[in-house]
């Protein structure tokens, strides 16, 4: 049997080497964590300038679903209950409407586990910060901060009329919460890329995510499955 050079080389260099080339390599090409935004450009027009709304929008480039959009003149909603997020995108993304508040169901103030200005593990998922609390990481500071609906938030913040091509939903656990309070009525997006942690093992069968609510939910909506990474599925508008 031969073995292709390619193989050959991967036998002899350590994985974490192997994956450090590949990223090096892979990010001209993606921006987001696992090339979320290249299965995006798969089902859209490259020539066409669409708009979008990154809810836990984290950062202008690092781990962005969008950031390859707005480089070929997309426009934008970004939402991060992080001030140094939001100072980041209204210094790299002057074209986009960026919201400094947190989103849930409610209009309230809650607890937000604060890991540090640039960390993506900043959230108000209680059950985390107390599953990475156990497992040794300490948080910076607990802090009361105001989340809002993302109906309301859109509804003061979008543009009248305007059509939204794809939500990307990233917000620790709270990604049901928010779908729930998302007017599809008046928006339904063409595309939603939504995290969903539960299938970040590789021992999951993912054809089990068919039971989940969240797979329910959104096929009630009129969604249905595209693609997944590791982490984030993509559902298209029927």
């Amino acid at each position: 049997m031969n073995i292709s050079i390619k193989e050959k080389i991967k036998k002899r260099i350590p994985d974490f080497l192997m994956r450090i080339w590949y990223e090096g390599h892979a990010r001209k090409y993606y921006y987001g964590q696992d090339g979320e935004d290249v299965f995006v450009r798969l089902f859209t027009d490259t020539h066409y300038k669409g708009f979008y709304v990154d809810i836990g929008a984290y950062h202008p480039a690092l781990l962005s679903n969008t950031k390859w959009f707005y480089e070929r003149g997309w426009r934008g909603v970004n939402i991060d209950a992080n001030p140094m997020s939001i100072k980041l995108f209204n210094k790299k993304r002057k074209r986009d409407i960026n919201i400094l508040s947190g989103v849930s169901d409610t209009e309230d103030e809650m607890n937000f586990y604060y890991w540090g200005n640039y960390s993506s593990m900043n959230t108000f998922n209680e059950e985390l910060y107390q599953r990475w609390s156990n497992a040794g990481m300490k948080v910076k500071e607990i802090k009361k901060v105001k989340v809002q609906r993302i109906d309301k938030i859109l509804e003061e913040h979008l543009p009248k009329g305007q059509h939204i091509d794809f939500v990307t939903l990233d917000v620790e656990g709270f990604e049901m919460k928010i779908l729930h309070t998302f007017d599809f009525e008046k928006h339904a997006p063409d595309f939603f890329l939504v995290e969903d942690i539960d299938y970040a093992t590789e021992n999951k069968d993912f054809m089990d995510f068919a039971a989940t609510s969240l797979y329910k939910f959104m096929k009630e909506k009129g969604y249905i499955v595209v693609a997944k990474t590791r982490l984030t599925i993509l559902f298209k508008r029927k």
